[in-house]
Parts: C-alpha cells; structure tokens; sequence
C-alpha cells in the first residue's frame, strides 16, 4: 500500500484509500493501461453551468446583475477545474494535463482573467493531447487564441521596415526558451 500510495501521489492530483487499494492489487502498469483507455474529462462543459450555479447564488444574495461578468472569468474556470479534479475517473491524464499547464504556461494574470471559457479551452487541449506526441501539442498551443493573447503572437503584423512594422518576437522567443531547446542548446 506505501508503493501505491507514493506512486499515486506523483501520478495523480490526489488519490482515495479505494484507489490506492485497487492499485496496489493491480500494478502499476495495469493501472497506467486502464487510465489510458479513459475518456477524458473536461472543463469546458461544465464552466457554463458553473456561470450559471454562481449566478442565480449571486441574484439570490441580492447582487447587482450589473456587477457580475457578462461572461465566465477566472474565477468560473477555478470551480470548474476542481470540481472536474475531484469527480474524475482519468486521475492520469490529469496528471499530466497540470503539468503541461505548468510548461505551457498562460496566466490569468494577463488579459485572459475575463475568458475563463478560453482559458478552458486551452487547458481542454492540455487535457486532449495529454498522452499525444509532443510536436502536435506544440503546434496546438501555438495556434491557441489564449497564447497568442498572452505572448502577444496574436494579429501579429508581417515586417514591413519601409514604415518601421517589425513582428513581436516574443512568442518564438518563448518557444525556443522555455518550451523547447531552453537557454542553452
């Protein structure tokens, strides 16, 4: 049970004494197979009714419609994300998900703290490519709105030096530096 239960918390956000119990009876590989074999979970179905739940608790407390966002922020996709973290079954997946976020970093300390949907979005694609190769989650995140919100890739102008026009490099900078070949090659 202490293999299973130190495994558990290095492959997972948190495991149960049932969990812990079925692991250490099935192995570590046999459970690595199962929550391969997973659906995953994600965040964004469920930010909408999150909004929704918050709202009609806000309405009912005597807020001001008008001092609520008109759409999900930052705080919609934190109730959202632990309530997908504590109910889910693809404890693995997860896993990994986070870590990817904590590689492929975005932040709501940025212009994002008003797209809590985008920000599922994104975190969605950590989710889906979780267990895939890391070319395509590369290029993924690289395509992502939410990226190109936070380093500034998006409606990034081609060079034009006759007018002064140069590209924001910030993003291909960031890409070679902290997601790639790192300061040093």
């Amino acid at each position: 049970l202490i293999d299973a239960g130190r495994f558990l918390a290095q492959a997972t956000l948190g495991a149960d004494r049932s969990t812990i119990d079925s692991v250490a009876k099935l192995g570590f590989e046999a459970w690595i197979a199962q929550q391969f074999e997973l659906p995953p979970t994600f965040v964004r179905p469920l930010i909408q009714e999150v909004y929704d739940t918050t709202f009609q608790r806000y309405l009912a407390a005597g807020g001001d419609t008008l001092k609520y966002p008109e759409i999900p922020v930052s705080e919609h996709f934190d109730y959202a994300w632990r309530q997908v973290n504590m109910t889910n079954k693809d404890l693995l997946r997860q896993r990994i998900a986070f870590a990817l976020s904590e590689i492929f970093v975005i932040s709501f300390k940025s212009e994002l703290d008003r797209y809590g949907e985008g920000v599922a979005s994104y975190y969605d694609l950590l989710i889906e490519h979780a267990f895939g190769n890391f070319k395509d989650i590369l290029l993924n995140v690289t395509l992502h709105p939410c990226m190109g919100v936070y380093l500034t890739h998006l409606n990034n102008p081609k060079s034009n030096p006759a007018r002064f026009i140069f590209p924001d490099q910030n993003y291909a900078r960031e890409m070679m530096q902290l997601f790639t070949i790192g300061l040093y090659e």
